[in-house]
């Protein structure tokens, strides 16, 4: 989980660390930012790869500012 001393990119690849299992990333369904890493979420972008382009999933406050 993150670390509140750290600097906000180390937290998050820490959390994205955390949540790979047998060296592999994490699916979309293993992650939940908004209660996980809630003070990561307003610089947060989730982009999911679909089969006609691509969705937004997740734009936080901060990167859509």
């Amino acid at each position: 989980m993150p670390d509140s001393k750290a600097e906000p990119w180390e937290s998050l690849y820490r959390y994205w660390l955390s949540k790979h299992v047998g060296g592999r990333p994490p699916e979309r369904r293993d992650i939940d930012p908004v209660i996980e890493i809630p003070q990561l979420v307003p610089n947060l972008l989730i982009i999911e790869a679909a089969a006609d382009g691509y969705r937004y999933r997740l734009a936080g406050s901060e990167v859509v500012a």
